[in-house]
Parts: structure tokens; C-alpha cells; sequence
């Protein structure tokens, strides 16, 4: 009774629209209608005929209507068809139908007379053959199945849509209108590719299958429909998902293996008897096809083609669409897995690669799916599952080179995902397959092949090693760059591989066949450090673990790839020489560290014939590598139990200097055992020193005999930085620098302390003249004789030896400040090396020692005596590079040395230095001309800045600072550049805090103006006008109050 009074309130509703649509066919009227059909629940079968009554009647005028009209009435038909629960008249459905097919084909559109359709045209249209096909009974459909030419028609105007320039919602309606031309509910379709439900397999499986007996009438047709919709599952992001079931779909039910009627004079099969009239049209019978063993077997060879062209959908950056893949790639193998043999092996990678897929809702998919397939297959006992993935993952891997020489990253990750997942599905059987020389031989040359590091024209640019600090040690890796690929996804994959090889695999077969490897060719040696490195990760619990690592520490210390690197850096390190050679040492120390992180405290054992090796490669003067051995001490350090380096180097130092020892008496045969020392020392502590004191005397007897200064120079400047740093001696040169504004500050505010004071009176001002002339004169009578008694009383004899038994006054010096004494005692023979490397070294190593000795004055002075003429001639070198350092270098003399060296620096130092500030002061005051980035102006900039402080340090009279006044006061000028100006005025207020009277006289004369008098008592003195003073006033006027 509610159902026929809610038919009665909608009757009442629509009957007189339905009249004024009859009376008038407007648009108006039209769109009244369709909002009156919106707002119904549903309609009976006899109000549904009443109301398309007028519909029928306005498309019947064909092109007479609007364009507006016609789109009305199609969405008013689509809602119509909606509200009723099944369409039973035939006659309704198949007029509709070929109005809407009519009207999505172009050429038929065009002979009947109407214009271009709009979108929204289109859609109206596709989405009325949709419904009409969901709503019709099955009997309708079957009638329609035996019309194979208004069939035909339908699927290819709707295919045309699919592929067609259209926008998305209407080729997405088309799609769906093909799913339920098939008897299928296109709305379940959309809740698999959507987020409202999650699929379930054998819905999905029930769903696909459903009706195929009945629909095997597409098979005609399977052709065009497998090749439109595979050009849009691949050319589509939209689309991909929902095309690709309906593609299974159609798939399913036109080759199902259990419909198909084998031999070759099979007939069709037809529908069961039903009330409408099934039977095919004679014309027709010529069309359908005959779905015999020769058929299906030529339909799986061609369908093969496009299978294999959807099966890149795995590499899609949509997990929805991979998921989708899943759903399509399983529904197909379970429904025709006996009629689409060649397809089947395809499906399955399909499976088997997105079981390891990053998304959880893929993978768990897919593993889901792949159970079901294995549970199938092993209860039908037809198909061999794991023959079919041992002979996939054969050939794979023996293409797998020429598949990441071609592909996109993408498309790489998803063939190493398909490789790892074969090795995972297969389990124990990875166990007899690595057994197998031929299949082990092909997954090993795939992996090497597949991981081809870019080593061309690789320069090394780090060449010494810098400080490490535990965070980057933890995080310190190996910096590759690989051939085919750049994708860090590509890289966690081919290494998961390995890892599966490790665990799986029989890892001794495994390992030793990577040695074998490496033995027989050097060309991918790099490679296969980095399989061994992660095939070993991945066999952490193995029982075979212990003695492979033993056999593979052994392998690779062998001099043939350990010592690889140098015979490979005989070329400058910043060459791109020794590129390949740097990588195989950094991987095999990644090896190592590998073999230490698996074992842990079990790796003790190793470290006799290990740390030796380990610490030539922490001696190294490439960074890279000297931090990849770093990486493995550490882990060393962590893994057996020692606190640091320093105690792991002091627990083995037994046989560590013993061997050290034995190799420098035959250092050529063994240049390595130089960098064994360098890393001791510079990872080592003060207590190791004593220890290695003998193997120091060797090196010196080495460097008095052979003259080897090259290779042991280096070595020396680390030896003289860790003394400095084991007497706990800061390395800064110079006082914090003082500009001339903080210097002017600092004047003013001394002038304004001293101002509040009373001032002296004239007579005072007199009685100080008096005596500093008294002064001057006595100085001018004896000074020469003065100097030299009091040089002679200084300087100690020549003859004077280190060697001597201290006396008991002298205080005996330490290890420590031996070693210092013996590195001075042969700089001086080797400053004057024609190398300008080695001049820089020696320069360094003479910095050092001085702050070593600089409380040791009876050992320090006499040294310096003998270096000093050696030296001298560095200040003075041609190479500004070396002159500069030298300068730091005399910084540091004038500092430790104090008066020792005032008359030596201004008899020796003075003169060059002013020629050098005079002659460097003409080319700088081109500022545009002047390049500032070359090593003349940099020397010239730190000779500026340092010679106040020289002047401070010695404690320079006025005599000997006139001089400096004249060479630096051009570079007050403002043509000078900026930096020379600071540096020039920096220098000065050191200047005038210590002679602040011949700073005033100097600078007062380069101004125009009178200068004020210093007391009120004296008269103001009017000096010569200068032709430039307007060059220097701004900074004469900056550095005067400094001298009041």
C-alpha cells in the first residue's frame, strides 16, 4: 500500500510536466522535469513508460531540437532508468541504445544532421548507455549479445569515447558503460579502485567471472577491446585503474578456459532458451568467432604482447594503480591460467614484484594474492609454481644488464623487485639454485653488471684528511656513483638482493665464488666488494658465518688489492688517476668494517693480522679513504670493547711497532709502513711516544742517509702537531688584532683618564728634553760596542750539542722535547729543498717544534741560532706562498725567543721587508688593476698586518721603527685598496702605543693643517704643506689620537 500511494504522490508530481513537455518541448519545461525526477527514491515500471513517453517523442525530431534540449532530455532519460529496479521492454532499451550509440558516433551523427557535441553532451549520452545496460534484464542483454552487429557498434563507440580527447569523467562513463554491457556492476569496479572499500580477492574473483558463459560473444570483438584498452591503461593516469578490471573482465569472460570447446569445428556456444528471442541473425554467425584450441592458443600468443606492455603499470607512482595490477594480474591467472599460457609467467612477475612493494596496502595485497594462486596451482597439480619462478628468475637475471641500460629508474627498481621477490617466494630452493655454478653465475654477473660504478674523470679533490667527528663517523659512508642508475630506491633494492642472497643462499658456495671473482679479473672488483659487503649483512645468522670471514679477511689484505691504491697515486692525488683505485680501497675497508659489524666481539681473534693493514689505510693522505678506515676502527673499538683508537692502539702495540720496525730497515720494499707511523701518531696519545722513540730513530737515521725527504717530511709535521698538542701548547700565532678604531677608542680613552690628572709644567717638559738628548748622545758615542758584547754574551757557541749530559742546572728534557729538538736539528738542512711542497712542510714542522720548546730556552736557543741562516733565505724567497708562511714562522721565533732575536731581525728582517713594503706599495695603489686573489697580494697583506706586531714583540726603539714608518705610510693613501688601508693602520696603533712621538712627527707632516701641540706649554709647529695630504687625511686623523 506505501509502495502504490508513493507511485500515486509521484504521478501526481510528474504528470503535469510530463503534459507541458508533450504540449511544449522546451528546455525550460525539460529541466523542470529532470528536477522533479532528481528528487524521487524510485518509480514503477508503468509511471517509467509514462514518462519517456515525451522524452521518446523530442529525440525522435532528431536534429530539429536544440543542442540544449536534446542534453536535457538525455540526463531526464539517464535519471528515469535509474529510479526503476530493472528495464524489462525491450523495445524502450533498444531504442535508447541506438539513439545513444547514434549519437556517440561521429559519422552517424553527422549524416543525421546534427552539429559537434559538447562534453557535457557526451556524457549525458554515455552515461544513458550505461544505465540502460546496468538496468536491463539479462534476457535484453542476451538479445542484444545476438545482434552482433549492433554489439560491434556499441563497443566501438563506447571504446572510442574511452581513448578519445575527452575530459576524464566522460571516458571514465564509457569505460564503465563497456562493464556493464557485460553484464557487471560497474559501482563495485569503483569501490576497488577508490578508497571506499578495500578489495577482497574472491569478491573480486567472483566479480570478474561472473555471467562469462552467457558473454562469450566478446571474443569477437577481443581484439579491438584488448588493444584500446591497453593503450589506455598505459597513456592514462586517470584512467589506468578502472580500465585495466575492465580490461580482466572482458578478458575473463571471453577466454575462459572451462567455456572454450576444444578442436577446430567447434560451434558457439549460445544462451539458454528464454522468452525474447536469442538466436543470432544469420548474418551474424559469420562474425563470431570460433573459440577452438587453435584460436585460444593464437589468442595468448598475441595477447601476450599486450600483457607484457600493462605489466609496466608495476613501476606506476600511484600505489592505487600498482594495487589495481594486482587485482588484474591475479583474477586473470586464476580464471585463465590454462588458456593463457604464455600470459600466465608474465601475471605472475606482475604478483611477485609488488609483494615487495614500498606500500603496505600493495604488497599485503599482492602476498594475499599470491598464496592463492600458490594454493591453486599445488591443488590443481597442472602448473609447477616454482619451476615457472626458477626459470623466470634465470632469465631475468641474464637480461637484467641489458633491462638497467635501457629503462628509467622506475622501471630498473621494479625488475630488482621482481628479482627480489623471486628469491623471497622461492625460500630453501635460493639454497640449491646457489649451488647451481650456472645459475649462480648469471645472479652474480647481473648484480656486478647491474652495480658498474661511474669512475670516469673522477678528480679526488680532498687531499688531507680533516678531523672526524663521531655523528659523521656514524654516519659515514662510502660516497658512490653509479653507472646506470641515480635513484636511491634502484640502490636499497639491488641491495636488498644481495642481503636475500646471503641469508638464503649456501653463503660459502656464495662467498667463495665472489672471491674466485675478484681473483680472476680486475675489472669489477669494485663491485663485487660491494656484494661480498651486503651478502654478508644479510647472512648475520649463519652458521657458516665464522669461517667465511675468516677466509674473506685473509682474501682481501692481500698485497694485489690492499696495496692497489699505491701503485695507482704515483700521479699528483688531485689528478684523476687514482680515482678507481681510491673507491676499492674505501669499499674494501667496507668490507672489512662489514666483517667486523657481524661478528662483533668474536672479531678479536682477526685483529693481529687486520690493524696493521687498517691503520696503513688510516695513514692515508686521501680523505675518503682515511675516513673509511676511521669508520672501521671505530667499529673495531665498539665491537671488541676498547674505549678508542688510542687504547686499541696501545693494547696491540706489541706487534704493531714490531712490525713497524722490521719494514723501515727495508723501506723501499715497504713505503707503507710511513703511513702505519702516521696514523700511531696521529691517533695515538702522549703515552705512545716512549713507545715509539726507537722506530723515530730510524726514521731520522732514514731521512741523514737516504735522503728520502719526501716521503718522511710529512710524517715529521704530524710528529711536531701532536707535540704541540700532547704539551698542551695553543697553536695561535698572533694577539687578537686591534683595528684602528678600537685603537682609536682606546686612545681617546686613555686621554681622557690622563686629562683628569694634572698635567707636567714646562720646566718638567724641559728637564725631559734635556735628558733624552743627554740620551741620544751616549747611545750615538757606544752603541755599536754596547750591541755586540751584549750579542756575544747572548748568542751560545756554535759548538754547543744537544748530545751533552745536562748539567744540574739545566733541566733534562722529555721524550717529548728530544724528538722536538732532533726534527730542528735537520730543518735547517732541508729548508733550502728546491720543492715548494717541501718547503711548506718543513716550515710547518719548524712552527711547531718552537712552541714545543718555548719553556726550554737552553734547548730552543742554540737551535734557533742554527736554523737562522737557512731561514733567512725562506723570508726572502721568490715564492710568496713560502714567504708568507716563513713570516708566520718568525712570528712565532720573535714570540718563544723574545730579545734572542732583535738584532738578528733588524739587521736581517728590516731592510728586506721595507724594500718589500716600498715596491709592493706602487703595483697596489692601482686598485682597479690590482687582482686581489694572487699570492703577491696576500703576502703584501700579511706583511701590514704583521709588522706592528713584530715591533710589539721585539720591543723595536725609535731608530729601528722609523724605518717601518716610511714604508707603511703610503698605504694611508686612499688609493691604496681597503684591506691595505685597515692592515696599514692596524700595524700603526701598534706602533704608536709603543713610539707614539715618531708616529706624531710622521703623520703630522702629511696633513695640511697644524696639528695641536701634545701640552699646552708648547708653541704650535706649522710643517711644510703637503702636495697629497688630502690622500692620507682621513687616516692620519684616525690613527693621531692614538699617539696623545
Amino acid at each position: 500500500m506505501a509502495t502504490e500511494a508513493a507511485g500515486k504522490r509521484a504521478f501526481e508530481v510528474l504528470r503535469p510536466l510530463c503534459v507541458q513537455v508533450m504540449k511544449a518541448p522546451t528546455l525550460e519545461a525539460a529541466r523542470a522535469l529532470d528536477n522533479a525526477l532528481v528528487s524521487l527514491p524510485s518509480m514503477h515500471p508503468a509511471l517509467m513508460e509514462y514518462v519517456t513517453l515525451p522524452l521518446r517523442l523530442i529525440l525522435r525530431q532528431g536534429p530539429r531540437c536544440s543542442a540544449g534540449l536534446t542534453e536535457c532530455t538525455l540526463q531526464c532519460l539517464s535519471h528515469v532508468i535509474r529510479l526503476v529496479d530493472v528495464l524489462q521492454n525491450w523495445e524502450l532499451f533498444h531504442e535508447l541504445l541506438s539513439y545513444a550509440c547514434m549519437m556517440l558516433d561521429d559519422k552517424m551523427r553527422a549524416e543525421a544532421g546534427y552539429s559537434v557535441l559538447t562534453d557535457e553532451h557526451t556524457l549525458a549520452a554515455t552515461e544513458l548507455a550505461e544505465w540502460l545496460c546496468l538496468k536491463a534484464i539479462p534476457n535484453a542483454r542476451r538479445k542484444l549479445y545476438s545482434r552482433l552487429t549492433e554489439l560491434g557498434h556499441c563497443i566501438s563507440v563506447l571504446l572510442g569515447v574511452a581513448q578519445g580527447p575527452r575530459p576524464r569523467d566522460v571516458r571514465r562513463t564509457a569505460v564503465l558503460a563497456l562493464v556493464a554491457l557485460s553484464g557487471a556492476n560497474p559501482q563495485l569496479l569503483m569501490d576497488w579502485v577508490g578508497v571506499a572499500a578495500e578489495p577482497r580477492l574472491p569478491e573480486v574473483c567472483t566479480w570478474m567471472g561472473a555471467g562469462s558463459a552467457s558473454c562469450s560473444v566478446f571474443a569477437s570483438f577481443l581484439p579491438g577491446i584488448s588493444q584500446v584498452l591497453a593503450n589506455v591503461v598505459t597513456s592514462s593516469d586517470a584512467l589506468g585503474q578502472v580500465a585495466l578490471l575492465t580490461w580482466a573482465r572482458l578478458l575473463i569472460i571471453s577466454v575462459n578456459a572451462e567455456e572454450v570447446v576444444a578442436g577446430e569445428e567447434a560451434t558457439p556456444t549460445e544462451g539458454p532458451t528464454t522468452q525474447l528471442d536469442t538466436t543470432p541473425d544469420p548474418d551474424a554467425k559469420s562474425l563470431m568467432v570460433s573459440r577452438s584450441g587453435a584460436w585460444l592458443s593464437d589468442t595468448d600468443a598475441k595477447l601476450s604482447l599486450l600483457v607484457h606492455r600493462a605489466t609496466s603499470l608495476v613501476s606506476h607512482s600511484g600505489w592505487r594503480v600498482r594495487r589495481a595490477a594486482v587485482l588484474w594480474a591475479y583474477s586473470l591467472v586464476v580464471h585463465c591460467h590454462r588458456s593463457l599460457l604464455k600470459c600466465v609467467p608474465l601475471l605472475l612477475e606482475v604478483i611477485v614484484t609488488l609483494t615487495m612493494d614500498e606500500y603496505k596496502q600493495v604488497a599485503e595485497q599482492a602476498e594475499k594474492a599470491m598464496c592463492t594462486v600458490s594454493e591453486l596451482f599445488a591443488r590443481e597439480g597442472g602448473i609447477n609454481l616454482t619451476f615457472i619462478l626458477e626459470e623466470r628468475l634465470f632469465g631475468l637475471a641474464s637480461v637484467l644488464p641489458r633491462l638497467m641500460r635501457q629503462h628509467d629508474d622506475a622501471r630498473k627498481q621494479a625488475n630488482l623487485q621482481l628479482l627480489a621477490g623471486f628469491l623471497r617466494l622461492l625460500g630453501p630452493r635460493v639454497y640449491q639454485l646457489t649451488c647451481s655454478h650456472s645459475h649462480l653465475s648469471h645472479i652474480t654477473l647481473a648484480l656486478v653488471e647491474t652495480l658498474q660504478l661511474d669512475t670516469a674523470d673522477q678528480r679526488i679533490l680532498e687531499c688531507s684528511t680533516v678531523p672526524a667527528s663521531p655523528a659523521m663517523l656514524d654516519t659515514w659512508s662510502v660516497p658512490l656513483r653509479f653507472h646506470h642508475f641515480r635513484s636511491e630506491a634502484v640502490e636499497k633494492t639491488i641491495y636488498s638482493v644481495c642481503r636475500a642472497a646471503g641469508a638464503q643462499g649456501a653463503l660459502s658456495v656464495v662467498v667463495d665464488h665472489l672471491l674466485d671473482t675478484l681473483r680472476a679479473s680486475a675489472l669489477y672488483r669494485k663491485e663485487l666488494c660491494i656484494v661480498l659487503s651486503h651478502v654478508l649483512l644479510g647472512a648475520v645468522e649463519s652458521k657458516e658465518l665464522p669461517g667465511v670471514v675468516r677466509t674473506l679477511v685473509i682474501e682481501i689484505i692481500e698485497p694485489v688489492y690492499w696495496q692497489q691504491q699505491a701503485q695507482d697515486l704515483q700521479t699528483p692525488p688531485l689528478t684523476s688517476g687514482g680515482g678507481g683505485s681510491v673507491l676499492l680501497s674505501c669499499l674494501l675497508l667496507h668490507v672489512m668494517s662489514v666483517c667486523v659489524q657481524v661478528m662483533g666481539k668474536t672479531f678479536e681473534p682477526h685483529l693481529q693480522e687486520v690493524i696493521y693493514p687498517v691503520m696503513e689505510k688510516l695513514g692515508e693522505s686521501v680523505a675518503c679513504v682515511s675516513h673509511s678506515a676511521l669508520h672501521t676502527l671505530t667499529l673495531v673499538c665498539r665491537s671488541c670493547g676498547y674505549s678508542s683508537i688510542h687504547t686499541l692502539i696501545s693494547t696491540n702495540a706489541d706487534y704493531l711497532i714490531s712490525r713497524v720496525g722490521i719494514h723501515l730497515r727495508h723501506l723501499p720494499q715497504h713505503p707503507e709502513v710511513l703511513r702505519v707511523l702516521h696514523a700511531i701518531i696521529s691517533y695515538g696519545e702522549s703515552t705512545i711516544l716512549p713507545l715509539i722513540r726507537d722506530c723515530m730513530d730510524e726514521v731520522f737515521l732514514l731521512l741523514d742517509i737516504q735522503h728520502c725527504s719526501e716521503s718522511i717530511w710529512p710524517l715529521l709535521h704530524t710528529l711536531a702537531c701532536r707535540l704541540a698538542q700532547w704539551e698542551l701548547i695553543s697553536p695561535s700565532l698572533l694577539p687578537a688584532s686591534t683595528t684602528a678604531e678600537e685603537a682609536g677608542e682606546e686612545g681617546k680613552r686613555v686621554g681622557t683618564e690622563t686629562g683628569e690628572e694634572e698635567k707636567p709644567s714646562a720646566e718638567e717638559i724641559k728637564e725631559f728634553f734635556l735628558e733624552y738628548h743627554k740620551k741620544n748622545a751616549m747611545m750615538e758615542e757606544g752603541n755599536e760596542e754596547t750591541l755586540e758584547e751584549e750579542g756575544e754574551e747572548k748568542v751560545p757557541s756554535e759548538d754547543l750539542s744537544m748530545n751533552e749530559e745536562p748539567t744540574d742546572d739545566q733541566p733534562k728534557l722529555s721524550v717529548a722535547h728530544h724528538t722536538a729538538v732532533d726534527i730542528l736539528q735537520r730543518c735547517s738542512h732541508h729548508l733550502a729543498t728546491p720543492s715548494l711542497s717541501l718547503k711548506m712542510v718543513v716550515l710547518g714542522s719548524l712552527q711547531e717544534c718552537l712552541w714545543v720548546l718555548q719553556g726550554q730556552q737552553q734547548a730552543l736557543l742554540p737551535e734557533v741560532h742554527k736554523v737562522w741562516p737557512a731561514f733567512l733565505l725562506r723570508l726572502a724567497d721568490e715564492d710568496p706562498l713560502v714567504g708568507g708562511r716563513a713570516l708566520d714562522v718568525l712570528l712565532v721565533m720573535t714570540r718563544v725567543c723574545g730579545d734572542f732575536l732583535r738584532r738578528r731581525v733588524v739587521q736581517g728582517v728590516w731592510p728586506s721587508l721595507v724594500r718589500q713594503l716600498e715596491t709592493l706599495a706602487k703595483t697596489s695603489a692601482q686598485s682597479d688593476k690590482l687582482n686581489r686573489q694572487t699570492s703577491a697580494y696576500k703576502l703584501q697583506r700579511k706583511l701590514l698586518q704583521n709588522v706592528g706586531v713584530l715591533c710589539e714583540q721585539l720591543n723595536i726603539v725609535t731608530t729601528d721603527a722609523e724605518l717601518l714608518l716610511m714604508a707603511c705610510v703610503p698605504y694611508l693613501s686612499n688609493t691604496q685598496p681597503e684591506e691595505l688601508q685597515q692592515a696599514c693602520r692596524d700595524s700603526l696603533g701598534y706602533l704608536a702605543r709603543r713610539e707614539p712621538d715618531c708616529v706624531w712627527l710622521f703623520l703630522s707632516q702629511l696633513l695640511s693643517e697644524c696639528s695641536p701641540p701634545p701640552h699646552p706649554s708648547l708653541k704650535p709647529y706649522h710643517f711644510p704643506r703637503c702636495s697629497v695630504s688630502s690622500h692620507f687625511a682621513s687616516n692620519v686623523k684616525s690613527i693621531l689620537p692614538l699617539t696623545m
